[in-house]
């Protein structure tokens, strides 16, 4: 899901985005028109582009759909249940009549939509549009799952590459964004292994480390660090490490030693209650 942005604010960048329960949806939300297609071609990219009055979404699977409209703050809620073709049918989804707030469009650099209530009614509408044409009905419920919780590695002492942000991102919006990095406010990958992020608070930073494949887990934030940070971190990923013996490719250490070394903090597995999204129906999508 590297190339789904707005999937991404699913388990970074929602901060305080107030969801509509899923026992009483928002029916008054909803497009003004929308076309559901399935995607057959082996080579398209996913990818999904929220703009001023539309969505548009590309060979995307339901599964990373129910991910970006069911998003809850601050957390990652896995997804329960459903048949195999949530994770292997890819849609195209062309919506108009979305809200028409120019911050529902990223930011340079930025891997989300900017908070507020234009990404709110954007959740609203994608959520009706995944009733009316799936069918979809999802319930909450808490199950106690595997976890990690990310604590200090060394208490009152940061990584030499996690620094506190004193600055100001309205400020800093005001002028040319340095495309070479991370927008304020958010993360940038910068390669394979090679994230950035600029004034994050460790709630967006633990969301996103359980989307990372290397990870694959929710993670909980127990290192009472509190405001915004600037990170970067390097690693290589399990996958590039097995793939890769050139000592070039594998100079970089793994997720876990990278994030102790690096940033002073710490991947503890545990066990404790998750809450989840269980699918109680869905079905292929009506024609158009």
């Amino acid at each position: 899901m590297g190339h789904v942005r707005f999937a991404v604010m699913a388990v970074a960048c929602i901060g305080s985005v107030v969801m509509v329960s899923a026992q009483n949806p928002d029916a008054s939300a909803r497009f003004e028109v929308a076309s559901v297609r399935p995607n057959t071609s082996r080579d398209a990219r996913p990818n999904v582009d929220p703009t001023p009055g539309r969505f548009a979404a590309t060979a995307v699977t339901l599964r990373e759909l129910i991910g970006m409209a069911y998003a809850v703050p601050g957390s990652i809620r896995p997804i329960i249940g459903g048949p195999d073709w949530l994770d292997t049918d890819r849609f195209d989804i062309v919506a108009a009549g979305g809200p028409t707030d120019p911050n529902i469009r990223p930011a340079p650099g930025a891997v989300s939509p900017r908070e507020g209530p234009a990404l709110n009614t954007m959740q609203a509408m994608l959520r009706q549009l995944l009733r009316d044409r799936f069918g979809l009905s999802v319930r909450s419920e808490q199950r106690n799952l595997p976890i990690y919780s990310l604590i200090q590695a060394r208490t009152g002492r940061l990584g030499v590459q996690l620094r506190h942000f004193d600055g100001d991102c309205a400020k800093e919006a005001a002028v040319e964004p340095d495309t070479t990095g991370a927008a304020c406010g958010g993360f940038k990958f910068l390669g394979r292994g090679h994230l950035v992020a600029r004034a994050v608070t460790i709630r967006m930073l633990v969301s996103m480390l359980a989307n990372l494949p290397d990870v694959g887990r929710i993670v909980q934030d127990r290192t009472a660090l509190s405001g915004n940070f600037d990170l970067e971190l390097s690693w290589t990923p399990a996958a590039a490490s097995r793939e890769q013996s050139d000592t070039s490719q594998s100079a970089a250490p793994s997720l876990f030693t990278a994030l102790d070394e690096q940033l002073g903090l710490k991947l503890e597995p545990s066990r404790g209650p998750v809450e989840v999204w269980v699918i109680d129906s869905v079905e292929r999508p009506t024609p158009n």
